[in-house]
């Protein structure tokens, strides 16, 4: 970003923040602080729902704004701006696109094959991602990108059968966990997988079946943590 004759920099920085922040500070005041040194001024500038586009796009491109959760919550990042921004050669600028609550899910579908892999989790994260998008990434050869997929609650119970046979545990774990994991799968994660992370994670899912429910009752706890625990899963399901 051009930097410019900054008359605010004699200012202290909570004074600064604070004009960044205004939604009444005048456009031509915004584009200085905007170059600011402080990361604090920055963010809260990308924050500021006041702020012109041209300002926002600056931002995003030459500070790396996918960390400032301000502009996450920034209206004026637009869908029609997040779709132009979704072109962006820099894979920092398309993650940032999929974490906006604004982003099109047309845009999420585009982004889906992205190169990036930290795109591809943040699509696989996102509750706007259709099953079908995350049918296609639930065989991501990332396992974090697969993991997100298995947490996220638009995820079919066919995509959570494949996920069950993950080689990763902690996809497994979060099949065990998702609400839309059917009964089936369930009982057979529960019944064959040789790790107790993924048995608990099916006692704790509010759709635990009652082939299971009814088990709990009849184990031989070996210490007080495992009658805890099934006692904390019996309470929790009435």
């Amino acid at each position: 970003m051009e930097k410019m004759n900054n008359p605010y920099e004699s200012l202290d920085l909570n004074t600064r923040i604070a004009l960044a922040e205004d939604i009444n500070t005048p456009i031509e005041t915004l584009e200085i602080l905007a170059t600011d040194k402080n990361h604090y001024v920055l963010e809260a500038v990308s924050g500021n729902p006041s702020t012109p586009e041209k300002i926002l796009t600056r931002l995003i491109e030459d500070y790396n704004i996918r960390t400032f959760s301000p502009a996450l919550k920034n209206p004026s990042f637009s869908a029609e701006l997040l779709t132009r921004l979704s072109k962006s050669k820099y894979w920092y600028v398309r993650e940032f696109v999929t974490q906006h609550p604004n982003v099109p899910v047309s845009v999420l579908e585009l982004l889906s094959n992205d190169e990036s892999s930290e795109v591809r989790e943040n699509i696989a994260d996102n509750s706007k991602t259709p099953p079908e998008i995350l049918a296609q990434l639930s065989t991501d050869e990332f396992w974090m990108v697969r993991l997100s997929v298995a947490t996220n609650q638009n995820t079919s119970g066919e995509t959570l059968t494949d996920l069950s046979e993950d080689e990763n545990l902690d996809v497994r774990i979060f099949v065990a966990s998702n609400p839309n994991t059917p009964e089936e799968v369930l009982i057979r994660l529960y019944e064959e997988d040789l790790y107790d992370e993924v048995r608990e994670a099916v006692e704790h899912n509010p759709n635990i079946p009652d082939k299971i429910f009814e088990r709990l009752d009849d184990f031989d706890y070996h210490d007080e943590i495992q009658k805890n625990l099934a006692d904390k899963v019996k309470k929790n399901r009435f």
